[in-house]
């Protein structure tokens, strides 16, 4: 598969090799390079989660492949090499990091796969660490190898009056896989470990599962020391109303609801059901906003928003990554929850959040966004 095929949005589709001859690829959209050292790859049903892991072999000696099976320029992937007995990884490890990757929306495990050579092929080469990493992915509910209903990863412009329902619930179900994934991982793993510490990483829906996920997990106890969400947003409620209305073709509406929270100080999740429509749905001849945006539907992602907002742990590393064009998930869906956080009493707040708009970039996971993220995890563990 040609990595260059895969382009980090969360609204495309795989390409097909023959789609990219046809159509040159965006260069600005991440590809393996052509010096990457693949890493070895091994498999887990975990419940049902078939999981994939990269870097076992390699934990034994923390260098590349050792067989040097490299990208090519184009980042053609070789088939996984099987375990010999020379690349059996070690009995017992001090201290491994847990790499969790999660794909964008209409994507699958794949796509990550290329993330997670490139990345720790990134973090062998930069690092002084005797932390070895490994990387895992796997695919999300309701899509690859999972998918039931494939109508449900549709958008409301694509007729699919319950998207907001869909995808919330998506992150929900895939953020507890996350975490029997994180539970359950090391007790399948062929080495004994003192010490793992896990980081999670997603790109677009995979981003917004990277917040959500952190909601559902305990931080101390399972080491989770810092997440990089990629052209995601913490705040559900703000981004999904905004496409809601724009999709609708509500450009006032939209336009009155946002000039409303600028001039009260307050974010959507601080409206009652209520009060949104009042806003939004009462003043427009529009019967399918309530159907689109019901009452529960807004309670659970205000529910949601305001813990992401007000509980995640300080002491937690956190990486934002955006692109400055970016019109399907902006970057200013970010910033109320960046301010918030630079504004805590608490220093660890502002020392531990690290924040990257990419000028002239749109809804994209650039090479730029991944080496700043290797050298971002190279820094966890100095």
């Amino acid at each position: 598969m040609d990595a260059s095929s895969f382009v980090m949005t969360e609204s495309s589709q795989q390409q097909l090799p023959s789609d990219r001859e046809a159509t040159p690829p965006n260069r600005q959209v991440f590809q393996l390079q052509p010096e990457t050292i693949l890493s070895s790859e091994k498999s887990f049903y975990i419940s049902s989660v078939h999981t994939f892991v990269y870097g076992i072999d390699e934990l034994s000696s923390g260098c590349g492949n050792s067989s040097g099976v490299r990208s090519t320029a184009g980042g053609t992937f070789y088939p996984p090499r099987e375990t010999s007995p020379q690349s059996k990884p070690p009995q017992h490890i001090d201290e491994i990091a847990m790499l969790h990757l999660v794909h964008p929306r209409l994507q699958n495990y794949s796509y990550t796969k290329i993330l997670a050579h490139e990345l720790l092929h990134r973090y062998r080469t930069l690092t002084r660490s005797s932390v070895k990493m490994i990387a895992l992915t796997y695919d999300i509910r309701n899509h690859g190898t999972r998918t039931t209903h494939a109508a449900s990863n549709r958008e409301w412009s694509e007729d699919n009056l319950t998207h907001a329902q869909d995808m919330s619930s998506i992150m929900d179900g895939s953020s507890l896989d996350l975490n029997l994934v994180m539970k359950y991982l090391p007790t399948y793993l062929p080495f004994e470990c003192n010490r793992i510490s896990h980081i999670i990483a997603g790109v677009s829906l995979g981003g917004h599962i990277t917040w959500r996920s952190v909601l559902d997990c305990d931080s101390e106890k399972y080491n989770l020391v810092g997440i990089a969400p990629i052209i995601g947003s913490p705040y559900q409620t703000g981004l999904l109303l905004d496409r809601l209305l724009v999709q609708s073709g509500r450009l006032a509406e939209r336009d009155r609801l946002f000039e409303e929270l600028k001039t009260t100080s307050r974010a959507c999740f601080d409206l009652s059901y209520e009060e949104l429509c009042a806003i939004c749905f009462d003043s427009c001849d529009d019967l399918t906003l309530r159907r689109k945006w019901p009452r529960e539907l807004h309670r659970l992602l205000s529910h949601s928003d305001k813990l992401i907002f007000d509980t995640i742990c300080t002491s937690l590393k956190i990486f934002i990554l955006n692109g400055a064009d970016d019109t399907l998930v902006p970057s200013s869906f970010s910033d109320d929850w960046i301010k918030h956080r630079q504004n805590s009493q608490d220093p660890l707040a502002k020392q531990n959040l690290k924040v990257f708009v990419q000028p002239g970039v749109g809804h994209l996971c650039t090479n730029e966004m991944v080496k700043l993220v290797s050298e971002w995890l190279v820094s966890l563990f100095k």
